[in-house]
């Protein structure tokens, strides 16, 4: 048995996750955001970059964000 209930959706690895979020930032930040992030439409969800400014360090941050 495989540990998971049948009929759940297969996750794909960790590290296969966490290497698509940085192949989708990195297009994002070359096209200057023309590319990989999208207006939501009435059947999907979209998707927008929210940037912050640290309370106490002052830095600059990032983060994309799905609504």
């Amino acid at each position: 048995m495989s540990g998971r209930p049948n009929g759940s959706p297969r996750l794909p690895p960790r590290w296969f996750v966490r290497f698509a979020w940085t192949v989708h930032r990195a297009i994002c930040r070359l096209t200057g955001g023309r590319r990989g992030l999208w207006r939501p439409k009435t059947d999907t969800w979209g998707m927008m970059r929210l940037k912050t400014i640290g309370r106490r360090t002052g830095k600059g941050r990032s983060a994309i964000l799905g609504y």
